[in-house]
């Protein structure tokens, strides 16, 4: 009666998963920095690290207009 209910993988078992998933994620964030870094490269020559992907660039301040702007130019110079 005071048992709890059964999970189909035991919680030891989706740990693990979790934790492989979790590492496959941050690599493939890593890989995609890297590849949208060595892209940049090409035709940005020193500002490199001046925007990797939309999510950096959102952290940037700057007025939403520009934002706007700036992000649509990066995106028609290379297409994904």
């Amino acid at each position: 009666m005071g048992d709890k209910p059964t999970l189909k993988t035991p919680p030891c078992e989706l740990k693990k998963k979790n934790k492989i998933l979790g590492k496959n994620r941050i690599i493939i964030n890593i890989l995609n920095l890297v590849f949208l870094g060595i892209k940049h490269m090409d035709w940005m020559g020193g500002q490199i690290f001046y925007l990797k992907t939309p999510l950096l660039y959102s952290l940037l301040n700057s007025p939403k207009n520009k934002k706007k702007k700036k992000f649509s130019m990066v995106v028609n110079k290379f297409s994904f």
